[in-house]
């Protein structure tokens, strides 16, 4: 009897000292942006680039149509390209149905999300293509 309270007594301590004792988790850390030289490629919310002409006419600007360019919209539409509010979810990351971001090939514009490869890799001109204006 004297050992089994002996025991059930280091059971209790140890379950004890194992429940107050905190585990430390990890954190998010976000993808590193290491620009080696100047942006690429602009969209909302990255750092602008002056007199960017739209992608789909061969320039660097990544960014979704304001609602009143009737023209870009129409432009990015016959491709079959959607945005958030049009046709896409927002907040995707190029990684929905219609994904990945039109800049890897995809029909997606939404603008990737800041900290993560794909953000960084647009701005830098990672694996771009712009596969719309060699269509037209």
């Amino acid at each position: 009897m004297k050992y089994i309270k002996l025991f059930l007594l280091i059971i209790i301590s140890f379950l004890g000292f194992a429940c107050t004792t905190v585990v430390e988790r990890g954190t998010f850390e976000p993808y590193p942006i290491t620009p080696d030289s100047a942006p690429k490629y602009c969209f909302d919310g990255s750092p602008p680039i002056p007199d960017a002409k739209p992608f789909i006419y061969g320039g660097c600007d990544l960014s979704m149509p304001r609602d009143d360019d009737e023209e870009l919209i129409k432009a990015y539409k016959e491709f079959g390209i959607v945005w958030e509010n049009h046709g896409c979810r927002g907040g995707c990351n190029g990684l929905c149905e219609n994904g990945p971001h039109v800049a890897f090939g995809g029909h997606c514009l939404t603008p990737p999300t800041p900290g993560t490869k794909e953000y960084d890799d647009i701005i830098m001109g990672i694996g771009v293509t712009n596969w719309l204006y060699n269509k037209k």
